[in-house]
This record gives C-alpha cells, structure tokens and sequence, in this order.
C-alpha cells in the first residue's frame, strides 16, 4: 500500500469520527429535549389535576355554606375539613367568614370615617406594634362621612390588600402584619361580633368577660351587645357592628404527589336570594413537598 493510500484512509477515518461524533451530539440533545419536554408535559397535567381537584373542593365549600346558611348553623361551616379526597388529590378545607376581621375599607374608602371607627382601627395598630396614624385620614367630623375612589376607580366589592402598598407608609412587612386580621371590602359592610377573633374584639375596647360570653355563645343581633357591654345608663356603640356575613373566603391546601398547591376563593352571598357567588379566586404556584 502506497503512503498516499494510507493517508487518505486516514482522512476518512477521522471524517467517519466526527460524523459519528456529530450524530451523537445530536441525539443526545434530541433526547435530552425529550426527556424535559416530558417533564414540562407531566408538570402542566399535575398542575391541571391540583386545579380541578381546588376548584372541585370549591364546588363543596359553596354547597356547604349554602347548606348551613339555610339552616342557620354556623358549625355546619366553620369546622375545617382536611384530608379529603378528589380523584388522587388530597385537600384541606376551610372557610373563613371575611366580616370577621377588621375592614379597613371603613377607613380608607371614606374621606371622613366615624371616630368610633378610627379608635377601633388605633386599637389594631396599637396591638399589632403599628403607627397610629397609619392610613388615618385628616378627618373633619363636621363633614358627613363619604366614598372615596381606590386609586381611579371605586370597586364595589372585595379588594386584595395587596393594593394598599399604593399608600403611605405601607411596606412588604407591614402588609404581612396586617393581613391575618385585616380584609378590604365595601366601607359599608361591619365587623360580624360572632366570627371575630379575640385580636379583633379587642378593637371594640369591650371587658373580657363580654369577649369571653361572645366565645362560647353568638348573639343572636347586635342590639343583644348594646345591652351585654353597656355600663349604666350608657349604652355601647354598636355602630358599623354586626352579627351576620355576606363574605367568605375558603381557603384551600391540594395535595397531588409531592405538588401542593394553596388557593383561596372569596365568596359573596347574594342577600335577597342567598345565591352565593364567586368574586375573587387567589393561587399560589404549586411547590414541591420537601
């Protein structure tokens, strides 16, 4: 074999080697889009399958509430379920009665908020280790109390108190102080005394043993607190208080696999007809279980 015979058996020898080569890199990355693309596909049903699951447990919340609405049966709501089963998902349920915290819609929705409604909402400040002059208006009692427009637009329903970092002397932390106890919804809407908590009892400057009595029995209506908390002749002020709801909100925990996906859903009850709608749903992106 001559020397230029080699060398060109040589020559083809590495062109074999780097199509070879080439070929490989190829299906390599071929197969590794496969495997993420099966990845991504498999992540998107999972997230479907959490979603129905939540919006299943959604269908019941509402049916439930509805339920002990016609009843009048308050435990048939209030109890947290968990552990239910929706298909191969596993969800924790519970629903909140919203006008059991304090609105702070009665605050910054109106240009003059009644003074009572301003001690009350010092109060909270106060417990949670807040300014005192956060989000208080410059009132004159002299002028009657009036809506005021959230940003451009007033919204006539539930709002995300998310919105209030537009104001002064709201931060990241704050809000995260403020949002166990705090919710925004129309400045008309008052505190229901039967599904507040302790914390926010406390905000209407009552004795302990008149919170105490609200624990372990509702009123029946609010007039029964005007006399329960009056001292004297003097009654109490009962003014933007209540003993009913039209706000819920369920909060959901899906469970699928190491996915959990939280949502929660506010729910408004129509106070004619009692149909309860859907105004707001929320969800966090589903998180792996460590």
């Amino acid at each position: 074999m001559s020397r230029n015979d080699a060398r060109q058996r040589g020559i083809a020898l590495v062109t074999v080697l780097l199509v070879l080569s080439l070929a490989l890199l190829l299906v390599g990355g071929m197969l590794r889009g496969q495997v993420t693309s099966s990845r991504s596909t498999a992540m998107q049903v999972q997230h479907k399958q959490l979603w129905q699951a939540a919006l299943g447990a959604e269908h019941m919340a509402v049916a439930r509430l509805e339920q002990a609405l016609r009843t009048l049966n308050e435990a048939d709501w209030r109890a947290p379920q968990r552990d239910l089963a929706f298909a191969d998902a596993r969800v924790d349920l519970h629903i909140e009665d919203l006008a059991g915290r304090f609105n702070i819609g009665s605050i910054v929705d109106l240009q003059h908020p009644p003074k009572i409604q301003i001690e009350r909402w010092q109060r909270l400040l106060k417990t949670l280790q807040l300014p005192a002059t956060l989000l208080v208006p410059q009132a004159n009692e002299s002028e009657p109390s009036t809506p005021v427009a959230r940003g451009r637009v007033v919204v006539p329903m539930a709002a995300d108190i998310g919105l209030l970092r537009l104001r002064e002397g709201i931060n990241a932390q704050v809000l995260r102080t403020l949002e166990p106890w705090v919710v925004w919804l129309p400045a008309q809407v008052g505190l229901n005394v039967n599904t507040a908590s302790p914390t926010v009892l406390a905000t209407l400057g009552l004795e302990q043993t008149v919170v105490d009595r609200l624990a372990a029995q509702p009123l029946k209506g609010i007039g029964e607190l005007g006399r329960l908390a009056g001292q004297g002749n003097e009654p109490f002020n009962v003014q933007g208080l209540t003993t009913t709801s039209q706000w819920y909100r369920v909060h959901l925990v899906v469970r699928l696999g190491p996915r959990v996906l939280h949502s929660r859903s506010d729910l408004f009850v129509d106070p004619k007809t009692q149909k309860i709608s859907v105004v707001r749903r929320a969800i966090k992106p589903a998180a792996e279980v460590e």
